[in-house]
């Protein structure tokens, strides 16, 4: 019978899936395999690894999908789909939009501006973080290659 055994290294980490055969007995058999390649297996079950940043980085800009004037009108600005088209009510000078319940209300090209500024302020914060923490690594990495004979 060749069935699927999944394996992890001593340190956790998955090693694959064997069927028909067996790897090094270095390897401890698990009952599945992780739901991502970098999970860590601590014995009993899989432990999710912590997100790259760049999936961070990402899952915050997704965030970013609304602006809220604090009045009962809330806009929907999901970065993919919606920025250009704010930016050509803005440009026309737009007095209506419809929000994100559905229904459509009054706006200034002010209020417009102030939802798209605000969103470009979040995407610069977020892209600020992003990068500061790749330079962060890079500095160090460079510390360490600086010190190290």
């Amino acid at each position: 019978m060749n069935t699927t055994r999944y394996y992890a290294d001593k340190n956790g980490g998955y090693i694959g899936a064997f069927k028909g055969c067996k790897p090094d007995s270095y390897f401890a058999e698990v009952p599945t395999a992780p739901s991502n390649g970098l999970d860590k297996w601590d014995g009993k079950k899989w432990i999710s690894a912590p997100l790259a940043s760049v999936q961070v980085r990402d899952k915050a800009l997704l965030a970013i999908d609304t602006y809220d004037f604090e009045d009962g009108r809330v806009i929907q600005i999901r970065i993919k789909e919606d920025r250009d088209n704010l930016k050509g009510g803005i440009k026309k000078g737009q007095t209506v939009w419809k929000m994100e319940d559905n229904k459509v209300y009054s706006v200034t090209t002010a209020d417009l501006q102030a939802a798209l500024d605000d969103q470009e302020s979040q995407i610069a914060d977020i892209w600020a973080t992003h990068f500061a923490d790749l330079e962060m690594g890079v500095t160090n990495k460079k510390k360490k290659k600086a010190t190290t004979w």
